[in-house]
């Protein structure tokens, strides 16, 4: 099954680190459990 990964900023006390951090459980969990990961969105929660 293909996938695509959502990671973001809850608050901005979080660093670049804590979107690897997601991105990094994410691709493990996708791996486990034989998803293909086609693609990543990364919501920066920069506000207009």
């Amino acid at each position: 099954m293909n996938v695509v990964i959502y990671a973001r900023f809850s608050s901005h006390s979080q660093t670049e680190q804590s979107i690897e951090g997601q991105l990094k459980v994410c691709y493990e969990y996708a791996e486990a459990n034989r998803y293909t990961v086609v693609g990543e969105y990364i919501d920066r929660a920069i506000v207009g």
